[in-house]
């Protein structure tokens, strides 16, 4: 289980590191709507999976939807040119750490729970 968030955090760090080389040269950097958006879309499934935790939809819906998307639109954020990075990377790791909880649910799930 440990391997499963050790290598989506390895994955994650490589995309953050290959988003700052290629952003390098550029100056004049700014957040935009899409950086909001990219930290703002995995803290609201966070809060959502642990303020209503009775509620098995949210886990069994809007997670397996939201967290790609998450994840999606932080890498898209990460690589544009005059984007700044900083709000990008931590919905990044925060969509990684979502989808991290999706693989395993959905191990949980698929997997027979008798021999």
């Amino acid at each position: 289980m440990i391997q499963i968030f050790l290598i989506l955090f390895l994955c994650g760090l490589f995309l953050v590191i290959l988003a700052w080389n290629r952003g390098r040269g550029v100056s004049n950097k700014h957040y935009t709507r899409f950086s909001y958006l990219s930290l703002g879309l995995p803290v609201m499934l966070i809060l959502l999976m642990y303020m209503i935790p009775n509620d098995h939809s949210i886990v069994i819906y809007l997670l397996p939807i939201g967290s790609p998307t998450a994840f999606i639109l932080s890498v898209y954020t990460l690589f544009k040119r005059n984007e700044k990075n900083t709000l990008a990377v931590i919905g990044l790791f925060l969509s990684l750490l979502l989808l991290g909880i999706v693989i395993i649910f959905g191990v949980f799930l698929m997997t027979p729970t008798s021999p």
